[in-house]
């Protein structure tokens, strides 16, 4: 019981979702789910978005993303858990959702890479070191496999590099959708 609380879900079942139910919608529980993958507040959503964008239901994604580029949560993810500024953790949040709605990563899977990027990240928070070793662990860690050359050609062709040698947390999630999940065990 304490996993599902941890998951921030409206009931036991929502411990074995793993995508939005209703694809283009996010329910209260999946958005809640979404936060603490992230490592936010899981009321995050509830508390940020505009009454007037608000349902029973939840939010359709494009209303969401819509959201995220007004620039709506930064209050609630400006230098939180990660210390991170506004603009990065919207970077981050949008790429989720993305990724979310394309179905190339689960919920449990987002919250399973956060950590094992955490695990990597260099302490004064300027992202993964962009080094074979440090990056094929950290996809070790996530439960993926990949040649180390042909890791390397990805790291390069990733455009959006924040820092020359580090990967931030936005860019190790492109990472991760060319990987499968291979392995279960570490």
């Amino acid at each position: 019981m304490d996993a599902f609380r941890s998951l921030g879900g409206d009931s036991p079942a929502a411990i074995d979702q793993k995508y939005p139910t209703n694809k283009g919608h996010f329910t209260w529980g999946e958005l809640r789910c979404l936060a603490r993958s992230l490592g936010f507040q899981d009321n995050l959503f509830k508390k940020y978005v505009p009454k007037e964008y608000q349902t029973a239901e939840g939010l359709p994604d494009h209303i969401l993303l819509y959201l995220i580029d007004l620039k709506a949560f930064d209050a609630g993810i400006h230098r939180t858990v990660n210390m991170q500024s506004a603009e990065y953790n919207n970077k981050v949040l949008r790429k989720s959702v993305r990724m979310l709605r394309a179905r190339e990563i689960s919920l449990p899977d987002l919250r399973e890479v956060r950590v094992a990027f955490s695990v990597y990240e260099s302490h004064d928070m300027t992202g993964i070191k962009a080094e074979e070793h440090t990056l094929l662990q950290a996809l070790k860690l996530c439960g993926r496999i990949a040649s180390p050359m042909h890791l390397m050609s990805e790291v390069r062709r990733i455009k959006d590099v924040h820092l020359a040698g580090s990967l931030q947390f936005y860019e190790f999630l492109d990472l991760i959708k060319m990987y499968d999940v291979q392995c279960n065990s570490y």
